[in-house]
């Protein structure tokens, strides 16, 4: 596993949050952009990302995100300085842009990945 990289909110076109506004923005599973100090890749479906010593979410994109898992750098289009789901965000690759479809902290995200006991 490689070392987180830093964030690049290049596309961000509002919203300023000071540092210590909380990483989640609201029930709704929102992170503030800027809480955000590292991601690592999981594949080209999926992102996490970290917003503090042990904080991390998932961020799931719909389908295939070309590029996603070999990037150095990550952008996040949002409107209003947060990513969401439910929303209209957007990770942003060298290939283009992929629609987030879910934002999960990390514990909530383990509890999906494992499967069903009987």
């Amino acid at each position: 596993m490689r070392a987180p990289s830093p964030i690049l909110p290049a596309l961000v076109t509002a919203g300023f949050f000071a540092a210590a506004t909380p990483a989640l923005a609201d029930s709704d599973h929102c992170i503030f952009l800027s809480s955000i100090n590292g991601f690592n890749a999981i594949d080209d479906h999926a992102v996490i990302v970290y917003t503090g010593v042990r904080k991390a979410y998932r961020i799931d994109v719909a389908g295939y995100c070309n590029g996603l898992r070999d990037t150095e750098t990550l952008a996040i289009d949002s409107r209003d300085g947060r990513v969401c789901w439910p929303s209209n965000n957007y990770i942003v690759t060298s290939y283009g842009r992929c629609l987030v479809t879910s934002v999960l902290p990390m514990a909530d995200a383990k509890q999906k990945e494992k499967p069903a006991r009987d």
